[in-house]
């Protein structure tokens, strides 16, 4: 189930790269994770969406991936190589963004500090 709980951590990233998605984009964000969580957890013996046979199931996952992965072209270009989303509890240990660069080479980057509380972006 470790494979879940990656998948499920993912999800939460990958949306946030789209706040305000159109309901189409939602939807089929939320039908592509549901189909890869139906399928790691396989509870539902008569879920018909998940096919008995090997190969075709390869492909259906397949084809959901693609789903995720085609996303990204909904997304804005961007003027730098990489963006550096530290997380709080990083922050806490270590607050110099620098100690980063070590890990992200030498790219150009940018770090961006914002402070949420609720729902209110301050």
């Amino acid at each position: 189930m470790s494979l879940l709980r990656d998948i499920r951590g993912w999800q939460v990233r990958f949306e946030l790269l789209f706040l305000h998605p159109t309901p189409e984009v939602a939807g089929r964000h939320r039908d592509a994770f549901a189909h890869i969580e139906r399928w790691l957890l396989r509870e539902a013996r008569n879920d018909h969406s998940l096919t008995a046979s090997t190969q075709n199931m390869v492909d259906q996952l397949r084809q959901t991936f693609e789903v995720l992965h085609s996303a990204k072209e909904l997304l804005p270009t961007d003027d730098y190589d990489v963006r550096l989303v530290i997380d709080t509890n990083a922050l806490i240990d270590n607050p110099d963004a620098a100690a980063y660069t070590a890990r992200l080479g030498r790219v150009t980057w940018f770090t961006s500090l914002q402070w949420f509380s609720g729902n209110l972006m301050i």
